[in-house]
């Protein structure tokens, strides 16, 4: 299971957008770690613009492979 971790507060939009886009597109659970002392922190930070986030692909199974009913 992939575990991704924050290390700052400014840190954490990025820590979870990268967790959420793993989770997405291996279709697999994410555990996301943070602490008090990030929770309770606070730091100046930019939210990104849409444009500049990576795209999260999504890929849904076409057909049934062989084998399968």
């Amino acid at each position: 299971m992939p575990v991704i971790s924050a290390s700052t507060p400014a840190d954490c939009f990025d820590a979870v957008y990268e967790a959420a886009r793993i989770s997405v597109q291996h279709m697999t659970p994410v555990m996301f770690l943070s602490d008090g002392y990030i929770a309770n922190g606070a730091e100046p930070w930019k939210f990104p613009q849409s444009a500049d986030l990576p795209e999260i692909k999504v890929s849904f199974k076409q057909g049934l492979d062989e084998g399968e009913e």
